[in-house]
């Protein structure tokens, strides 16, 4: 019975124009594929901060004064590097690299050596000059000589992702270009080329495991709906919604980043979750219905409701990440929105159309009924079945060990856990932070009033902090103008000391000193850096023992008249951890209690809203455990699962209970209408759920960490949702009193369970 003329009447008027509706949408298509095309990619820390946040105040003050702070390590690894071939090697290689776009120093032995102090070309005792230098050893050289590395340190304007790629491709191509260098065993490290090698494999995912998925869509929708035409409509539907959805992106100017990952399973999720239920209720109509006009518009009305407050309810779940604190997952919150109503409404004015056009013929489903589960489930009599409570207290148990777990998450952003062991990039990484200390750069920046910094008293407590560092953290090598000047002063011991005051000043005061030195300190004395260097496979503690060291420098330096404080690259990390975590309470929190208030509203009543957050919660705490127990943190690409994961198992739950509360007016009874529910609802619940598990589980073959993460849960957290509506969700309808039903309903008419 069609009891909504309306909507009849609209849904009629679609079908009745099809070429319109196809010409309007592929046109829209075109133009978004243009749009489309203009999305770039970006991967620097500061696009993650708003503009006053106070670690991008220091980063930007740093980077003003000092131009660089990440580096790209080359490392040249030989018997011994101070063999004459391997040594102009390098030599050749530092000089080259200055040739490469945003450059700002490029420094190695051989062109440190020179400075501090000057060796002579040829000179035998090299080697032991070198390694009794307190600069070189264990930064631009291993202590064993057996390791050279080239640093590059990169300006500002080069922390851009293309930029990056730029930079990253042109050490590479310099490396290969000459033959002698082809030989010989050189490794690239460093922020720069992690960032590099990481959008390059998302990249090769988006190329080949992304039309895997999307084979595996339609493989699943075939099976499980027995029609190659019918199989073709989800993954049309989620085709047009994705190029939509970028399309939009790129009409905004937004850009790329790591939770971008994240965009794609929220758009096919509801994409495949709208076309099916369409779909199968379509087959649903004409089991009755031999009219197909008739079957189509029945259809669309039955679902639309619940469509469109699933859709709704998702949008609402993430435009709950506009509270973050981090500007990519607030962008990504609201395109994430605009990309859940592209499907939403491509699936309601294209999926009708395509049936209204198909011949009359019922596909039934490989699973088509799961009366056997019914039978089985009200098997015992229904005073004293049992099942309902034993199901409710392991689903109880289950609840409270995965909130353990879940509460066990670490927070990490380290770039280096994205690779496996066996990946090019991390081994390069680990060898050359094995022999030269690290790859990743800490900094801390030193202010004081002008000439502060020659001060040989000030020296002397910059002297005692860096000796704490390297001994009391995993920052395994600092540098700082304490180190020139004392290398400098060197006494006839060959122990490095620092000069005399008058010495410093005359130093300082040199205009050629300050053109090699410019690097570290101002010319005005009053702005220095301290350069430490961390392991990035130790970069996860280094990260935690960052508030340690903050409070070391409260304590050290009490005077606001000499200065310092942490930034550069990795307190910009550091400062994205804790971003990560406020985002990911406050965002659940708020998505939580807003979808909650949006199915009360759809179902009318808010015990309906409460039953519906208790299935909801099950897998959304059992894909939050797994995390723990896979060993899977908090980081950029999983900052919002938590919020992704509600608005996805939501979808199945609103359907069951629009089919139950629909069949509840109908006075017919609990039991009665959690089995017409399950007839109704079980089967597109069931078909969605298979075609998001087995195509986000090809995500589990790509390259890209983060994409296989997202994949991993995502196909834990829908088979945990299916088992949680089809099992959990009858127990607790089948759990609540009669009399609570009849205050719901207004009715006593309502039989026994």
């Amino acid at each position: 019975m069609i009891v909504k003329p309306s909507i009849n009447t609209w849904i009629l008027r679609l079908c009745k124009h099809p070429f319109l509706m196809f010409a309007t949408i592929g046109l829209l298509t075109v133009i978004a594929l243009i749009f489309a095309a203009k999305v770039k990619q970006e991967q620097s820390l500061k696009v993650w901060f708003p503009e006053n946040d106070p670690a991008i105040l220091s980063y930007e003050q740093f980077s003003n004064t000092f131009s660089a702070d990440e580096i790209i390590v080359i490392g040249v690894f030989a018997d011994d590097i101070f063999e004459p071939t391997i040594w102009d090697a390098i030599d050749e290689i530092t000089q080259a690299s200055k040739n490469i776009p945003f450059v700002h120093t490029v420094s190695s032995i051989t062109s440190l050596a020179n400075y501090y102090p000057p060796l002579e070309e040829g000179d035998p005792s090299v080697r032991e000059q070198v390694l009794a230098n307190s600069l070189l050893p264990g930064t631009f050289v291993s202590h064993d000589g057996k390791t050279g590395a080239i640093i590059i340190q990169i300006l500002r304007e080069g922390n851009t992702f293309d930029n990056k790629r730029l930079i990253v491709e042109s050490v590479y191509e310099l490396l290969a270009s000459k033959q002698s260098w082809a030989v010989l065993d050189i490794r690239v490290a460093g922020s720069p080329v992690t960032d590099y090698a990481s959008m390059k494999q998302n990249q090769a995912d988006m190329s080949t495991v992304i039309p895997f998925m999307i084979f595996m869509i339609f493989v699943i929708s075939w099976f499980t709906l027995k029609r190659a035409a019918l199989a073709a409509i989800p993954l049309l539907i989620v085709t047009v919604a994705v190029i939509w959805t970028f399309g939009i992106m790129g009409l905004l100017g937004l850009q790329l980043t790591m939770v971008s990952t994240a965009l794609l399973p929220i758009i096919v999720a509801i994409g495949v979750a709208d076309s099916i239920h369409v779909i199968s209720q379509y087959n649903h109509q004409l089991k009755t219905e031999t009219d197909n006009d008739l079957a189509v518009v029945n259809s669309v009305i039955r679902v639309l409701k619940p469509c469109f407050f699933t859709s709704a309810t998702t949008v609402a779940g993430l435009l709950a990440l506009i509270v973050s604190d981090i500007v990519p997952i607030r962008e990504f919150g609201y395109t994430a929105a605009i990309g859940v109503s592209m499907a939403f409404i491509v699936s309601t004015v294209l999926v009708p159309v395509i049936l209204y056009y198909m011949s009359p013929r019922p596909a039934a489903s490989y699973i088509s009924s799961i009366t056997p589960y019914c039978e089985w489930f009200f098997s015992s009599n229904s005073k004293s079945n049992s099942k309902p409570r034993i199901i409710m207290i392991i689903c109880a148990l289950v609840l409270i060990f995965s909130s353990i777990l879940a509460l066990r998450v670490e927070v990490g952003v380290n770039p280096l856990s994205w690779f496996d062991k066996e990946d090019p990039v991390y081994i390069d990484t680990t060898k050359i932070d094995a022999a030269l200390g690290g790859s990743l750069s800490v900094e801390f920046l030193v202010t004081s009033k002008k000439g502060e910094l020659k001060n040989l008293s000030t020296l002397e407590k910059l002297q005692e902090f860096q000796l704490w560092l390297e001994q009391e953290t995993v920052i395994t090598r600092v540098i700082s103008i304490v180190d020139i000047l004392k290398e400098i002063g060197r006494n006839d011991e060959l122990r490095p000391q620092f000069p005399t005051q008058t010495g410093i000043n005359l130093l300082l005061d040199n205009t050629d000193v300050q053109a090699n030195i410019k690097q570290w300190v101002t010319s005005d004395a009053s702005q220095a850096r301290i350069s430490g260097r961390v392991s990035l496979t130790h970069a996860k503690l280094a990260l935690d023992q960052l508030p340690y060291v903050k409070e070391q420098i409260k304590q050290r330096f009490p005077d606001e008249t000499l200065k310092v404080e942490i930034t550069g690259h990795t307190n910009l990390m550091a400062a994205m951890e804790e971003h990560i975590l406020s985002s990911q309470i406050k965002s659940l929190s708020l998505a939580l209690i807003i979808i909650t208030i949006l199915i009360g509203l759809l179902l009318k009543s808010w015990i309906f809203a409460i039953i519906a957050m208790i299935p909801n919660l099950v897998p959304v705490a059992i894909g939050l455990g797994a995390m723990t127990a896979l060993d899977i943190g908090l980081n950029p690409a999983t900052a919002m699962v938590g919020t992704i994961m509600l608005g996805i198992v939501v979808d199945d739950t609103v359907h069951f209970l629009v089919a139950f509360r629909r069949c509840m007016q109908q006075s017919i009874g609990v039991s009665q209408s959690i089995r017409d529910s399950i007839d109704e609802a079980g089967t597109p619940i069931v078909v969605t759920s298979l075609i998001l598990i087995f195509s986000f589980s090809a995500l589990c073959f790509g390259e890209f960490g983060p994409s296989r993460d997202i994949g991993m849960l995502t196909a834990i957290v829908v088979s945990m949702a299916l088992i949680s509506n089809l099992v959990l969700l009858p127990a607790v309808l089948m759990s609540i009193p009669k009399g609570v039903w009849e205050h719901v309903f207004k009715s006593k008419a309502l039989n026994s369970r």
